[in-house]
């Protein structure tokens, strides 16, 4: 997973990923919790990641003008 990971690949993946824990009976032993905050923290980077860029991608515009 790179800085380049869309949000719908990335719940793609997690959607995979639980198929398979289910398939294989995992899910007794796996923390959601920790699932949920790992995820959480990687939207968040998207986000801030999105903010960052928001002057540059405004200043563009500008200049088009």
């Amino acid at each position: 997973m790179d800085s380049t990971t869309s949000i719908a690949e990335l719940t793609k993946q997690i959607d995979e990923a639980t198929i398979i824990l289910f398939q294989n009976q995992w899910v007794k032993s796996v923390n959601f919790a920790e699932i949920n905050h790992a995820c959480s923290a990687r939207f968040e980077n998207l986000i801030q990641q999105g903010i960052n860029m928001f002057p540059i991608i405004l200043e563009s515009l500008q200049s088009e003008d």
